[in-house]
């Protein structure tokens, strides 16, 4: 079975990190020429002494700047929205988990988990789907290859989120 391409969160997040690595090329650039640049008699340089590669590099630095921080903060601003409306309005599922993917990202010490699941929707056929979850330490090993999730799922997109392990009733 094909995992369904990413969500809208996922890609935007992706858009983030290309601009971050783009950014580089004009820094480098803008680091060249201001140590070509020529120093006057007391160290300092006019404004029309400054090289052209110094100004050519700074509009696609800056603009490669706030696209990489536009688009981590519009990934995690989209996610949020999509991960609440799928626990609110998902159709409820259970899920067959069937690999974990560490995505190196913790948040006060839980890691960001992935999963590739293969989702049981009771009225429709089987999809494979892939969600990311945050996960405490403690229960890690609980979300292991083979273990049954229950999740919430988007019919029309095949969007899942995990909403706890089959079987458990969360006690408030």
């Amino acid at each position: 079975m094909k995992v369904r391409k990413k969500t809208l969160a996922m890609r935007l997040k992706v858009w983030g990190k290309y601009c971050f690595i783009l950014m580089w090329i004009p820094f480098i650039t803008l680091m060249i020429g201001i140590i070509t640049m020529p120093t006057g008699k007391q160290g300092s340089v006019s404004f029309a002494e400054i090289p052209a590669l110094v100004y050519y590099s700074l509009f696609p630095m800056g603009l490669f700047f706030i696209g990489t921080f536009f688009f981590f903060i519009a990934s995690m601003v989209v996610g949020n929205f999509q991960h609440r409306r799928l626990l609110k309005n998902g159709k409820p599922a259970h899920a067959v988990i069937q690999k974990i993917v560490d995505t190196r990202t913790t948040v006060n010490d839980h890691p960001l988990v992935g999963f590739e699941l293969v989702v049981h929707p009771a009225d429709t056929n089987t999809f494979s789907a892939y969600a990311e979850q945050l996960v405490s330490r403690l229960s890690v090993q609980d979300f292991q290859p083979g273990r049954m999730v229950d999740v919430r799922y988007n019919p029309r997109t095949q969007a899942v989120v995990i909403v706890g392990l089959a079987g458990h009733v969360k006690t408030p």
